[in-house]
């Protein structure tokens, strides 16, 4: 078996696995606990491809795509959809040291940590906030302003029209 796709909305448990040769490994909206998804990942030592998209749909989202450790992977793409899950996504690691693609799309976690990307060539990433920065927009300092204002009260051309920048 050299390429492997799970998808559905069900939930997978992993006791032991094995797959010695397994190339490309598709994980997409399934229920699995990291405990599960690690064994998966641990027996695939040949892994090159992790493609992971988990969404909200499913009654407990567990976000494997957060924490990736593989020697052998190359390439990985991940997708999370999970806007109201901040509280059980707290940190995201990538510990890749052969990966050389990286597509990443997902939230901003409190932590992020990726370790051994010495041969990453191309990386896109997506990243949202978990929630909207809109109660935020109006917060500034309008002392820097004034500041501003207090330095130019000096200057005798403040009445000439100024020039664009562009």
């Amino acid at each position: 078996l050299v390429k492997l796709t799970l998808s559905g909305e069900y939930c997978l448990e992993v006791k032991r696995v094995y797959f010695p040769v397994l190339k490309s490994l598709s994980l997409e909206f399934l229920e699995l606990d990291y405990p599960d998804y690690h064994r998966l990942l641990d027996g695939c030592p040949t892994l090159e491809e992790l493609f992971v998209a988990d969404d909200d749909d499913h009654s407990n989202p567990l976000c494997c795509g957060a924490v990736v450790k593989s020697e052998s992977l190359k390439r990985l793409v991940v997708s999370i959809d999970l806007p109201d899950s901040q509280e059980d996504h707290n940190s995201m690691l990538l510990d890749t040291p052969s990966l050389v693609y990286l597509k990443y799309t997902s939230y901003v976690f409190k932590e992020h940590d990726a370790v051994g990307l010495d041969l990453l060539v191309e990386a896109r990433l997506d990243l949202s906030l978990w929630g909207s920065t809109s109660d935020y927009d109006d917060d500034h300092d309008d002392d820097v302003d004034d500041e501003k204002e207090d330095d130019n009260e000096t200057d005798d051309d403040d009445d000439e029209p100024k020039m664009p920048i562009f």
